[in-house]
């Protein structure tokens, strides 16, 4: 499956962005769904494609909702 990486940036972002609202640092984050820091930091910065079960992870974390978005709108 190929992702735009536009969008890969836009999620990183949306994750940063409930992780700073919710007040965690990377290190608290990355602890409660018990992945690495860097790999956080990865994803933030839109360089890795987080798996569907990392963000149902960093989402139940951060007491935030998944919202089905399709990658293609054609």
């Amino acid at each position: 499956m190929l992702f735009d990486m536009s969008e890969v940036e836009r999620v990183g972002a949306s994750l940063r962005t409930l992780r700073e609202s919710a007040g965690m640092s990377q290190d608290e984050l990355a602890t409660a769904i018990g992945v690495g820091t860097g790999h956080l930091h990865a994803i933030e910065e839109g360089r890795v494609v987080p798996s569907a079960a990392f963000l149902a992870s960093a989402a139940s974390a951060l007491a935030a909702r998944l919202l089905e978005h399709p990658l293609d709108d054609s």
